[in-house]
Parts: C-alpha cells; sequence; structure tokens
C-alpha cells in the first residue's frame, strides 16, 4: 500500500490593515479649541471671583434666589439639632445671644437646590478680646448665601474634569470690623482638588460683610460637594 504523501501546509496570510491617515489640520484643530476651552474656563473662574458687590445684610430678608435648575448640588453642613434648631449652647463664641443674634429674627429658611448655608456650630469663632458685641450668625449666613452661585459655578466647572469630584471642605476665616475678609485658609479638605480650594479661597476672602463697631471674628465653614 502506497504511503500517502503529506499535503504541503499553507501558511495563513496576514492581512495588513493599515490605519486610516491621520488629518493633521484636524488634530491641530482639536488640540487649539481644547486650549481655548480651557482659557475661557479660566476667564470665567476670574469674573466669577471679581464681580462681587458688597453685600448689605441689613437689607436682605427671607429666603435667597438659586437656579433652581443646577444638576449638582453644595449643600453645606446643617446647624444646630433637635426642635430648637440654633440655640446658645451650639453656638461658637463671638456669636451672642443679644439683638444682633439669629434669634428673635424672621428670616426664612433657605432650602435651595444648589446650597444651603450654614456655619459649623461646633467651629470655634473667636472675638477679637476687645469686650465689643460680635457680628451675628444670620448675617454670615446671609453672605454665604448670597455667594452661593458663585461657589457652585467654580464647582461646576471643576466637574468637567472629574465628573466624581465630591467631599467636605472646611474654611476658616477672619472677618474685620470693616467688613473684609483679613484671612481665609483650608481647614481640610475631600476634594483633592487644590486648584479649585484655591479658588474657593481667593472668592471668600473678597466676601464683604456690613463695617460695623464690633471685634474681628474668626470662625469656621463646612461645605459638602456632592452630586444631586
Amino acid at each position: 500500500m502506497p504511503k500517502e504523501q503529506e499535503k504541503p501546509k499553507i501558511e495563513p496570510k496576514i492581512a495588513m490593515v493599515k490605519p486610516p491617515p491621520i488629518d493633521e489640520r484636524e488634530r491641530a484643530r482639536r488640540k487649539a479649541q481644547k486650549q481655548l476651552n480651557q482659557v475661557k474656563d479660566e476667564l470665567a473662574d476670574l469674573r466669577e471671583v471679581m464681580d462681587l458687590t458688597p453685600l448689605e445684610t441689613k437689607n436682605l430678608s427671607g429666603s435667597v434666589s438659586a437656579d433652581s435648575h443646577a444638576e449638582r448640588s453644595l449643600i453645606t453642613s446643617k446647624v444646630g439639632v433637635g426642635s430648637g434648631g440654633i440655640t446658645s449652647a451650639n453656638m461658637s463664641r463671638g456669636f451672642g445671644t443679644g439683638a444682633g443674634s439669629l434669634t428673635g429674627h424672621d428670616t426664612t429658611a433657605v432650602n435651595s437646590g444648589i446650597v444651603r448655608s450654614g456655619l459649623n456650630a461646633r467651629g470655634p469663632a473667636r472675638p477679637g478680646g476687645g469686650g465689643k458685641a460680635a457680628r451675628s450668625r444670620e448675617e454670615i449666613e446671609l453672605v454665604f448665601d448670597r455667594n452661593k452661585g458663585r461657589i457652585y459655578s467654580l464647582y461646576a466647572r471643576a466637574l468637567r474634569d472629574n465628573a466624581e469630584l465630591q467631599g467636605k471642605l472646611v474654611l476658616e476665616f477672619t472677618i474685620a470690623p470693616s467688613g473684609e475678609v483679613t484671612m481665609c485658609r483650608l481647614i481640610s479638605s475631600e476634594l483633592k482638588d487644590p486648584e479649585l480650594e484655591k479658588k474657593i479661597i481667593a472668592l471668600v476672602r473678597l466676601f464683604r460683610f456690613d463695617p460695623k463697631d464690633v471685634d474681628a471674628v474668626t470662625t469656621t465653614k463646612p461645605i459638602d460637594f456632592f452630586p444631586a
């Protein structure tokens, strides 16, 4: 019986697929557009920080308006617990219970889709020690409520680069009798975004309060940033 001859093996041909040609003009256009968008964002951030008008807290009453269509939320920590709301036991030093305090004022609570302001009841507020009256908690909350849209704008732009950006940020700041914020620094942050933190600090430094014959006061402010 004749031996079968082995059939020659046919090596499969590997098709060489050439990548599509790169359109250098399109690549350059996209790169230029990206750089332009970054410049626009930086200019917008600068406008948000610089476009601040002095706030007269004595003229503010009722709720503070906010953009109800925001897709993200900034919610500040709640102030006070129980049915008593903010009590003198929960207040920090520097926020008295006299005529300038929150007690006795008919102020509508702020419940916004963007931000709900409130000072940290556990954080210290230290007067200058001159024995004068101090700024009320209400006044400080109103200023933050007035500027919550600007804080949100900075946060919203940062979300373009990091859609998962969230966490708590705690600031400490000092208000002079003139109403200027003379110091603002970062106490802690879960955001892990130094650029955003720096912009928020710069924004708070531009907040303006009514000039008053009071001691300088230092207090803390927690702000929680998280998806809606």
